[in-house]
């Protein structure tokens, strides 16, 4: 959202379209956080459109085409975490949403060492993340919710 807030000072005349409709904690939904955050950063919040049904990536990508015009043609640029970009990218194709990726909450580190240090717990949620991406994009494609394993960039 930081980066999002950041994109729309920096283009005032571009929509924006936020995507999240679980709760959290049985309280706020992502939307009334988002809706919080957006308006503390400054943020005209009558230009974001809110997004609040879906519960996964798919459904994000079928509950936004919903809030496009259909002279709205120009790419859009999809802001998600970069681990989890190529997912975004084949569901946000699925439902036909023109996209240019802007992958932001990179999970790298700078270490100044040839070897790294041991991290087993580290290592496992690094792993866990590319797990649960490659499965997630298998499972999307195998289910016919997109058309592609891998999308390659635009």
């Amino acid at each position: 959202m930081i980066e999002a807030a950041k994109l729309a000072r920096q283009f005032p005349n571009m929509p924006v379209i936020f995507c999240g409709g679980a709760r959290i904690d049985d309280g706020m939904s992502e939307g009334d956080v988002a809706r919080k955050f957006f308006q503390e950063a400054g943020i005209d919040i009558e230009r974001i459109r809110f997004e609040e049904k879906s519960y996964n990536t798919y459904t994000n990508a079928m509950e936004a085409r919903k809030l496009i015009a259909t002279t709205e043609t120009a790419p859009w640029l999809l802001v998600t975490s970069a681990f989890h970009m190529p997912r975004s990218i084949a569901a946000f194709r699925a439902a036909h949403i023109p996209v240019q990726p802007y992958p932001v909450d990179y999970r790298t580190e700078l270490n100044n060492t040839i070897f790294g240090k041991p991290d087993a717990a580290g290592n496992f949620a690094q792993f866990d993340y590319a797990v649960h991406e490659w499965v997630g994009l298998l499972t999307y494609y195998i289910r016919g919710n997109t058309t592609e394993v891998f999308p390659k960039a635009p």
